[in-house]
C-alpha cells in the first residue's frame, strides 16, 4: 500500500500558505562551511518553516538560524559538496539549541531542507532519511553512535521515526530516547515544495557548563532525555542521507559543537567545495606567463 502524504505533510501554516512562491536568493549560507548560531527562538516541531517563506526568506521560526549549504549528489555513490552560495545548493542544514513550543525546556533542534525530494508518496517502511550522531542512552553510560531512521509510516501515520543502535540491536521507537522527528513537504529558501525533516534531540548538560554570556535562559545542568540520557555539548560528527525522488545520496555532513554561551557551531568545512574554474581572463594571463617563462628558458 502506498501512502500519499497529505494532511500534516502537505499542509502549511496560514502564513506559509500566503507566502510567495517566487523564490529569490535572499538568504545566506554558512561562510566557508562554518556558522555559529545563537540560542534560537521557540520552535514548533511540525516539519515546516512554521512562519512561512516569503520571496525565499524564512519568516519567524528558524529565521535567526543560518544554514550550512550543500550540493547533494545525484546518486548514493556520489560526492557530497558544500557551497557558500544558496543559488547552488539543493540541501540545507539548520541547527541550534532552542526552547520548544510543545516540549518544556531547551533542546537541540535541526531542520533539513532537501529539494531533490518533491515526490510525496512513500510506501510503508520505505527509506526517507538516516541521521547519524552520538547519544548517551542512559545515565553513567558513554555516548554511542546511533542512527535516527525516518521511514514511510504504517496506516495510522505518515512517517515513523526510529533509533537504530547498531551492532544488530535493531530499531526502537525514537520517543524512547527522548527524540522526536516530523517529516513534511513545504517551502524553504530552496524551492516552493519539497521534503523537510525537523528533529528534536534532548541535551545532557554537565553542571557549570554554561556561562552567563548567553542571550537568554539556558538549560539547567542535567538531562532532558529519559533515564539520564541526551546529547552532549562536546564536538561530534553528524551525517545525513536523504531519499531523492530516486536514490538515497548523502545530504549533509558537519561537526556540531554546543558552546558555553548557548550558541551552536556547525562546521562543514571538512566537506569538499565545488571545484573552482579559473575565469577566462585569469586563465589567459596564466598561459601567457607560462609561455614567457618557456621562452626565457630557451634564450
Amino acid at each position: 500500500m502506498l501512502l500519499i502524504c497529505t494532511g500534516l505533510l502537505a499542509a502549511t501554516s496560514s502564513a506559509a500558505a500566503a507566502a510567495s512562491t517566487a523564490f529569490t536568493v535572499a538568504s545566506s549560507c554558512a561562510l566557508n562551511g562554518v556558522v555559529v548560531n545563537p540560542l534560537a527562538g521557540a520552535i514548533t516541531l511540525d516539519g515546516q518553516f512554521t512562519g512561512g517563506v516569503l520571496n525565499g526568506v524564512v519568516q519567524g521560526e528558524w529565521s535567526d538560524v543560518t544554514p550550512a549549504c550543500f550540493i547533494s549528489p545525484s546518486s548514493p555513490g556520489g560526492t557530497l559538496l558544500r557551497t557558500d552560495n544558496l543559488a547552488d545548493a539543493n540541501s540545507l542544514l539548520y541547527a541550534a539549541i532552542a526552547p520548544g513550543v510543545s516540549e518544556p525546556g531547551i533542546e537541540l533542534y535541526l531542520m533539513y531542507a532537501y529539494a531533490p525530494r518533491a515526490n510525496q508518496i512513500f510506501a510503508p517502511g520505505e527509506f526517507v532519511a538516516d541521521i547519524a550522531f552520538p547519544l548517551t542512552l542512559h545515565d553513567g553510560l558513554a555516548s554511542q553512535a546511533i542512527t535516527v531512521q525516518v521511514r514511510g509510516g504504517q496506516v495510522s501515520s505518515f512517517f515513523d521515526v526510529f533509533v537504530d543502535l547498531g551492532l544488530g540491536a535493531g530499531s526502537q521507537p525514537a520517543g524512547q530516547f527522548g527524540i522526536d522527528g516530523v517529516a513534511g513537504f513545504g517551502p524553504s529558501p530552496l524551492s516552493a515544495n519539497h521534503l523537510l525533516i525537523e528533529l528534536e534531540v534532548p541535551l545532557l548538560i554537565d553542571p557549570g557548563f554554561f556561562n552567563d554570556d548567553g542571550p537568554g535562559p539556558l538549560p539547567e545542568a542535567g538531562s532532558s532525555g529519559p533515564d539520564g540520557g541526551g546529547y552532549s555539548p562536546a564536538p561530534a560528527f553528524w551525517g545525513a542521507d536523504i531519499a531523492k525522488d530516486a536514490g538515497d545520496p548523502p545530504a549533509s555532513s558537519a561537526l556540531f559543537t554546543i558552546n558555553r554561551d548557548g550558541s551552536t557551531t556547525v562546521d562543514a568545512s571538512g566537506v569538499p567545495t565545488v571545484p573552482t574554474v579559473p575565469e577566462p581572463g585569469a586563465l589567459g594571463l596564466g598561459m601567457l606567463g607560462l609561455i614567457a617563462a618557456v621562452r626565457r628558458r630557451r634564450l
